[in-house]
């Protein structure tokens, strides 16, 4: 029995017409892992293929994972509290990344994208700011994010 997952996948690649390898190139998130996901080898990806996977499908995480969601949103919260992260700020955060990521012609490597989500987050978790500002995260985007070397290609 195919999880809510590998169906919704399956079902939104379908209906957006794309590929995993297309959304490899518009992600970075390798074309297997997609496929593992399809196929039920991937039964618990990480949070950076599911938060790329809402924003190519257009929908929210629980919508993607259905009734997943509550083991996963425990799993999380678990992670979020042992880190002492708002899981609410971070996924804005992830978001405007993520989108701005889509929006590049070349792909970019997860650990490039996890490092401009994370010095996103700790400049507004600093700042105390409730929701990312949208100007200094376009500034960053554009100018000191892009300009920073990737260590690697995943």
């Amino acid at each position: 029995m195919k999880t809510h997952l590998q169906q919704e996948v399956t079902k939104r690649l379908a209906d957006k017409n794309i590929t995993p390898y297309a959304i490899q190139k518009l992600t970075g998130i390798n074309e297997g892992t997609i496929r593992n996901i399809i196929n039920g080898k991937a039964p618990n990806p990480t949070l950076n293929v599911l938060l790329s996977l809402t924003s190519i499908f257009d929908c929210s995480l629980s919508e993607l994972v259905g009734d997943e969601h509550n083991q996963i949103e425990s799993e999380l919260d678990k992670f979020y509290i042992r880190l002492d992260l708002d899981y609410v700020l971070l996924e804005q955060v992830a978001r405007i990344v993520i989108d701005y990521v889509k929006s590049l012609d070349d792909p970019i490597s997860y650990s490039h994208i996890n490092k401009g989500i994370m010095v996103l987050y700790q400049y507004c978790e600093t700042n105390k700011y409730c929701e990312p500002p949208q100007d200094f995260c376009r500034w960053y985007l554009t100018n000191a994010f892009m300009s920073e070397p990737e260590k690697d290609k995943s």
